[in-house]
């Protein structure tokens, strides 16, 4: 069970090295790509968290089994709309540098 809480803790790691990269980017001015990738690893850095704390309860025995499963059924819907709205803004932004060269 370690393992996953490191590999959990990891992904966090990346989404909020990516969302901190995006908050970059809106400072120095390339808005359009940008908000997509905020508003896409956002939603994945709040679903990785979700994921580690629904561990932890579960690992304490402060949540059922089933409770967490049906939890986890419904979690993919907001992992999959940001992973595309972060594909999006990515791919707009690797347009607007390809233009700019």
């Amino acid at each position: 069970m370690f393992h996953t809480y490191i590999i959990q803790l990891g992904y966090l790691a990346v989404w909020g090295t990516v969302f901190a990269g995006g908050v970059i980017l809106v400072r120095r001015g390339q808005t359009d790509g940008a908000m997509p990738v905020l508003f896409g690893t956002g939603i994945l850095v709040l679903v990785q968290t979700l994921t580690l704390c629904m561990m932890l309860l579960q690992s304490w025995g402060l949540i059922g089994a089933i409770a967490a499963s049906r939890i986890y059924q419904i979690l993919w819907v907001p992992q999959l709309a940001g992973g595309f709205l972060f594909a999006f803004g990515f791919l707009h932004l690797a347009r607007t540098t390809k233009r700019e060269e």
